[in-house]
């Protein structure tokens, strides 16, 4: 049921409460431009749901070529271990055996099964190792019906940088440095029936930090330093924040969830986006779509028109669409809009 929209006006506010479906009008910050907003909750079912036998899971540590990767994978598998420990996945209690020291790499586990290591392309898809693949009791540690295991790759880069300064400065007067950290991490997970050799879920997750707030999610606030003083974060504070949003959002695959989205339409010189904006504004999504779409064939470069042609698809419901044009949006532009809806359309965590 479409809830109905209105116009607000004046320097307001949006309304606290989010809307169960629908949009609203309000202005943009700072002018008097109206900006058109939706507002919708829609229910994300489960990605991956573990067979009713699949009760003990054990944790390897991640592989890695280097150190710092070896250390950012245990540091996944530690969170996903006191994570999945400490509160039921999916509806149910996991039993969880952390395997500290014990590394296999998805091509080593199944390779013992019989089975072939193909890379990881986020796909939920079941993968199924030859039906008459042995599986003999070395490849399952601990009695566990399912093991938890992938490569890790981090990568960690410091540099000074100048600091924008608020108002003009004096003639003469230094410019401020910080010092900015970037780091990704990327983690392929999979995790294998022990049994049956069956690869029950398999994710690419990549994470970002950044203490400067410049590229990907924001930073925790405790590491963003002050414009020309301190330092940020310390490396392994960087890898442990790293490693447990790569954990949650892995584990948040298996469990159904309500997605709520509050979002700000891109507007555009064109009269198809704007038209698309209006349509959407009183709800009419698909109508809307239909002037997206339009816009988007008339210019295939239009990333206002992929953006909203995104957005609309997501209030559909049509997910994979909503991550395509999202996608191709953020390639024309570097918009956290963009990189943001991209990640919530293919269930990863939002920022």
């Amino acid at each position: 049921m479409l809830a109905r929209s209105h116009r607000k006006r004046g320097a307001g506010r949006l309304p606290a409460a989010v809307l169960s479906a629908g949009a609203v009008l309000a202005l943009a910050a700072g002018c008097g431009r109206r900006e058109s907003v939706v507002s919708f909750q829609y229910n994300r079912p489960a990605e991956f749901r573990l067979p009713a036998g699949i009760k003990r899971i054990a944790i390897a540590d991640l592989g890695g070529t280097t150190d710092r990767d070896k250390s950012w994978g245990g540091a996944v598998s530690d969170s996903l271990t006191a994570l999945a420990g400490s509160a039921p996945i999916g509806g149910r209690n996991w039993e969880v055996v952390r395997l500290a020291g014990f590394q296999r790499s998805p091509r080593g586990i199944l390779s013992r099964l019989g089975g072939h290591f193909q890379p990881t392309t986020d796909s939920s898809k079941p993968q199924t190792a030859p039906a008459s693949a042995p599986a003999d009791s070395a490849s399952q540690p601990t009695g566990a019906d399912a093991m938890i295991v992938g490569w890790a790759n981090v990568m960690v880069r410091d540099e000074q940088v100048a600091i924008p300064p608020a108002a003009p400065l004096p003639r003469g007067a230094a410019t401020q440095t910080a010092m900015w950290r970037y780091a990704v991490g990327t983690a392929d997970l999979r995790m294998i029936d022990m049994e049956s050799a069956e690869v029950l879920a398999s994710v690419r997750i990549t994470e970002q930090f950044d203490s400067l707030g410049r590229v990907g999610p924001p930073s925790p606030a405790a590491s963003k330093p002050a414009p020309g003083a301190g330092e940020p974060a310390p490396v392994g504070e960087v890898l442990h924040y790293l490693a447990e949003r790569a954990a949650r959002q892995f584990l948040a695959r298996f469990a159904p969830r309500r997605v709520t989205v509050s979002q700000a339409l891109k507007e555009g010189p064109n009269q198809r986006v704007q038209s698309g904006n209006r349509a959407a504004s009183r709800g009419e999504y698909a109508k809307a779509l239909k002037r997206y779409q339009d816009a988007i064939q008339a210019d295939p470069m239009d990333d206002a028109a992929l953006f909203d042609a995104a957005l609309m698809c997501e209030a559909l419901g049509r997910l994979d669409e909503a991550a395509r044009y999202a996608d191709r949006a953020a390639v024309l532009r570097d918009d956290n809009d963009y990189l943001r809806l991209g990640r919530r359309a293919r269930g990863e965590l939002p920022d």
